[in-house]
């Protein structure tokens, strides 16, 4: 894998633009994903064109969850890919349930105890891994990297991109791929900022001296600790939460915008404010991210954390600061979807550009990859042109609404403090009145997991 690429296209001058089929804006996992797909559903490869601002691939972020609709996903991408992914992963057999103060409450094993990971279990892997193997499905000179969008110009025929380097392309669609604060969005649409669950959350990634199969749940109110092993190398990513509640115990605020951390090729190193306004918000809300402090998001972690469970104070002491990312649960709700699109024009969105979700069941990356199979699949079928991309957003919506109704009502009831009455915007959605009131019987992981299937993707 190549942690470094830079632009084997020079981007034209201002006078002078080339024409793309594609410019996706973002190179993590879902943007990638989304030009993999697209380069096995085109004769003309050189024509899809991935834009970032990052200077270099880093390991970076923590971890996510690749579940069987991911990996049928990644299947239709290529073949290979499924099992190439599945290699990278630890098999997480057991799970075990802790209170707060780590005495163990109960363990679950799962039947294939100490088996391979195969493309058909859930599967824990880090978010860079992820990464790597789909950038490794694309050309490196797609993959153009020292890019920030400044903003987009929609035409007729085509939209031009604006870098902050005063180069500019034409692209005949623009996928934005950049996540919850997307720039593409916004400048889009002018929709808002995402809402946000009053959830604040720190993931991490650190060494240890003995990776398990074990997947460790500490929780306590509205408390929640997670950590796990990814890979074969010797990594734990770790995960916690707190309401807005502990962070004013702790005499902390809530930080609004993108990640914190002090890694700038991993997530950007800008505070809220400055997010706000680049990504074209107005003046109130750009107000929601002007409140600050000066500790870092290890120091803000432990003073939440610190005296709670030793298990995690523990492993907030031994994770580099760098590493850390510190940020608000921001979803948006299903009846964002209502308007039955969520792109303009020759614009569309994937991931949680699009629809991001409570992270219940770890359904925000998989949904990312199916998003990435049925956009290759309408542009195939459609061709470059607004028709197609709306063609993708609407076919989407049904099974995206009822997912994240479904992980909505899912993160509800792993915090104490749940309402007690069903919220009434949910109770439209099948399986998340199912789950509300446990009659589900397994029928919502067999439908949005279990059961889905793509064909294979080609250009013929």
């Amino acid at each position: 894998m190549v942690v470094w690429r830079s632009a084997l296209i020079d981007v034209c001058p201002l006078q002078t633009c080339i024409m793309l089929d594609v410019a996706i804006i973002g190179a993590g996992p879902a943007g990638l994903a989304a030009a993999a797909a697209l380069i096995r559903c085109t004769s003309n490869p050189v024509g899809i064109q991935v834009f970032d601002h990052i200077q270099k691939f880093e390991v970076c972020g923590a971890g996510l969850a690749v579940r069987s609709n991911g990996y049928a996903a990644l299947g239709a991408i290529n073949p290979t890919l499924p099992q190439k992914v599945a290699d990278l992963v630890s098999q997480q057999s057991t799970t075990v349930m802790h209170s707060l103060d780590g005495k163990v409450l109960r363990t679950m094993v799962t039947p294939q105890n100490n088996a391979p990971a195969t493309p058909r279990d859930t599967t824990a892997l880090g978010w860079s891994e992820l990464r790597d193997a789909l950038a490794d499905e694309v050309p490196s000179s797609n993959i153009n990297l020292s890019k920030r969008l400044s903003h987009l110009v929609m035409k007729e025929d085509a939209v031009t991109l604006h870098f902050t380097d005063k180069s500019t392309v034409d692209a005949k669609v623009v996928v934005g791929a950049d996540g919850c604060f997307s720039k593409v969005r916004q400048q889009t649409l002018a929709d808002g900022l995402p809402d946000h669950t009053g959830t604040t959350m720190w993931r991490a990634r650190l060494k240890s001296k003995d990776p398990c199969n074990e997947t460790h749940i500490l929780s306590g109110g509205k408390l929640l600790a997670v950590y796990y092993a990814i890979g074969t190398q010797g990594q734990l990513v770790w995960t916690v939460s707190a309401s807005q509640a502990h962070l004013e115990e702790a005499g902390l605020s809530a930080r609004h915008g993108p990640s914190q951390n002090q890694n700038s090729n991993c997530k950007e190193n800008q505070s809220p404010a400055q997010h706000a306004q680049h990504a074209g918000l107005n003046e109130q809300e750009q107000a929601k991210g002007n409140e600050r402090e000066d500790a870092s998001a290890k120091e803000r972690c432990k003073k939440v954390w610190g005296n709670r469970s030793k298990l995690v104070s523990d492993l907030i002491d031994a994770t580099d600061d760098s590493t850390i990312l510190e940020h608000n649960m921001y979803i948006r709700h299903p009846d964002s979807l209502s308007q039955g699109h969520w792109g303009k024009g020759r614009v569309t969105l994937v991931g949680d550009a699009a629809h991001p979700m409570r992270p219940a069941s770890g359904q925000g990356m998989n949904q990312a990859l199916e998003d990435a199979v049925e956009l290759a699949q309408a542009i195939k079928q459609g061709g470059f042109n607004p028709s197609s991309l709306r063609s993708f957003e609407s076919s989407r919506i049904p099974r995206l609404q009822e997912i994240m109704a479904a992980e909505m009502v899912l993160g509800l009831k792993a915090y104490a403090g749940c309402p007690e009455e069903m919220p009434e915007a949910l109770r439209c959605f099948k399986h998340a009145t199912a789950l509300w009131h446990g009659t589900d019987a397994g029928e919502y992981n067999k439908w949005a997991v279990k059961d889905r299937s793509f064909a294979p993707l080609s250009a013929e």
